[in-house]
């Protein structure tokens, strides 16, 4: 009880809440709305800061660069924070505003969860994907529930901000120097590896092929394979090297490994079968059987090896990238089209024409594209020159006219291989012969190889008991064709036979007419003009080794 009588009204006066004083800056800055309006301000502010953070030169704006995976993760995380503030606080009373603003976060964040995996390569996506979370976890004080007479009322919204940011922006700089780095090293290994491959394409083409050493040329062959500048100088690539001013150094390096491989074409440079001493196989006259080589299923392969290897390399060099602000790149792709491409072409088209390694063209990778034919026809074949002989295999009445003194005199004819004289005594006369074997290939179906497709053997035969003359004539010629497999006997006799004889009419304009009266050249046909006929006489098909069979086709003179 108070000691005094006087019982009169007293106010009792108390200090007021601190959440209702003004008494400092966080104060002045916290209290101009409630915790939601204030919060949803500073998460705003602190997205724009942290896009502007993220943009605020070139290289980052181009460069930053999260994984698809780190990205994914930042924005599911963020949106669960979001939609949580949207679905828990969405009923508190207050202004409409705030939760207009959460609803905006949220749907960000969401669709940061869809582009991520969508535009793994965009910065923007990135940049978008930080800064929404970045919002989000600012905004994500509103989970708290705070007394009404808390201090920290009218501080939360700042000290949040200032929180993340102090948070979010340091990351940011170490984490976007770090990708920066990163990009700058990936671009100048790059240049360097292009610089490696370049010397390594050189050296694989400088190669002197022919000395032998398959075994070794085919490893040499094979490592081509590492090179790999499709799976490497992609569009990411092009784009950091511009950015970082480093794309006129990688083109320039590129252009060169383009060089080196359109040079790898080169006649005088690429691997040959036709400079191999012995063919895929040949018929030994006084073994009287069939051989086969030991070198050639190697050699064939490597060549084979060689013309794919160079020709993917050459194809992955057509860069299918575009980058409209790099002049270095668009100048790069120009020289491809207007410089690279025509001068391989030419190459392979000269190289096509040839009788004994056209085949090596068809392991081109795009050679349909490149020259327009998927296989060599065999009637274009016939209508090739023999090297050195400059003679098509389809020219009977020059083939038949061409002297022993002649085909003796060349040192080496590519691709043909001349058997020195012997003799064979029948019914009591010996004759001395002599022959001329060319050799003709395809690609073969289980390996790079390749495997004989026709073989052309001129036969000089002197009179009995004489030798041979210098200016003897061919007294025959055969013509030598495997059987492919799976192909059925009678429609490969018809197709042969068919552009054997359209290949002399169109090579010599002479008459070529069936040898019987069947109005087909399958069964043989002759060829007269200028007083000379020759007779083609229906075929047969002989074996060969390993239950592989020849369409043997025999051309006589017969005036």
């Amino acid at each position: 009880m108070p000691d005094s009588d006087d019982l009169s009204h007293h106010e009792t006066q108390t200090a007021l809440p601190g959440p209702l004083l003004v008494t400092g800056f966080w104060d002045k800055v916290g209290t101009w709305a409630l915790p939601a309006s204030s919060l949803s301000l500073a998460s705003a502010f602190v997205l724009v800061v942290t896009i502007l953070f993220l943009v605020r030169n070139r290289e980052m704006r181009s460069l930053f660069l999260l994984s698809w995976k780190s990205g994914l993760v930042i924005a599911v995380v963020a949106a669960a924070i979001a939609w949580s503030i949207v679905i828990l606080c969405g009923r508190r009373p207050g202004r409409l505003w705030p939760r207009v603003w959460a609803l905006i976060v949220a749907g960000l964040c969401t669709a940061s969860v869809i582009l991520v995996p969508l535009f793994p390569e965009a910065t923007w996506v990135s940049a978008l994907t930080v800064a929404g979370a970045a919002a989000a976890v600012t905004l994500g004080s509103r989970l708290v529930r705070l007394p009404p007479d808390s201090g920290m009322i009218p501080k939360i919204a700042p000290l949040t901000a200032l929180l993340v940011l102090a948070g979010v922006l340091p990351a940011v700089a170490w984490l976007g120097d770090s990708i920066v780095a990163g990009k700058r090293e990936r671009v100048a290994a790059m240049i360097e590896q292009v610089r490696r491959w370049t010397t390594e394409v050189a050296a694989v083409a400088g190669r002197d092929w022919t000395g032998g050493g398959w075994e070794d040329a085919n490893r040499a062959a094979a490592s081509l394979a590492q090179i790999q500048p499709a799976a490497k100088l992609d569009l990411s690539l092009w784009r950091e090297a511009f950015y970082l001013e480093r794309d006129q150094e990688l083109a320039q390096e590129v252009g060169k490994l383009l060089q080196a491989t359109a040079q790898g074409f080169d006649e005088d440079r690429v691997p040959r079968v036709s400079r191999l001493r012995d063919p895929a196989f040949y018929f030994d006259p006084v073994a009287k059987r069939w051989e086969e080589s030991a070198v050639f299923p190697e050699a064939s392969e490597t060549v084979g090896r060689y013309f794919q290897e160079m020709g993917r390399i050459f194809q992955e060099l057509d860069l299918q990238v575009g980058l409209a602000e790099s002049t270095a790149l668009a100048e790069l792709k120009k020289s491809y089209l207007e410089e690279s491409r025509p001068g391989v072409v030419k190459q392979l088209s000269g190289q096509m024409q040839e009788w004994t390694d056209h085949w090596a063209v068809f392991r081109v990778p795009g050679h349909d594209t490149l020259l327009g034919f998927s296989e060599m026809p065999l009637g274009k074949l016939l209508k090739s020159p023999i090297p050195t002989l400059g003679i098509p295999a389809s020219d009977l009445p020059v083939l038949l006219s061409l002297s022993f003194q002649r085909v003796r005199s060349f040192k080496l004819i590519p691709g043909c291989r001349p058997l020195a004289p012997y003799t064979e005594t029948k019914d009591g006369s010996s004759r001395q012969y002599s022959r001329l074997d060319c050799f003709s290939y395809g690609p073969r179906t289980d390996t790079l190889g390749a495997w004989p497709r026709i073989e052309m053997r001129l036969v000089y035969a002197s009179q009995a008991n004489r030798g041979l003359l210098s200016d003897q004539k061919p007294s025959e010629i055969y013509f030598l064709f495997p059987l492919p497999e799976g192909r059925v006997e009678n429609e490969f006799q018809k197709q042969v036979m068919s552009d054997l004889a359209e290949a002399v009419r169109e090579t010599t304009e002479r008459e070529v007419a069936p040898i019987d009266r069947s109005g087909s050249t399958e069964n043989g046909f002759r060829v007269r003009g200028e007083g000379l006929t020759i007779t083609v006489y229906k075929p047969s098909f002989e074996p060969l080794y390993e239950k592989r069979k020849a369409l043997v086709v025999r051309a006589e003179r017969k005036g």
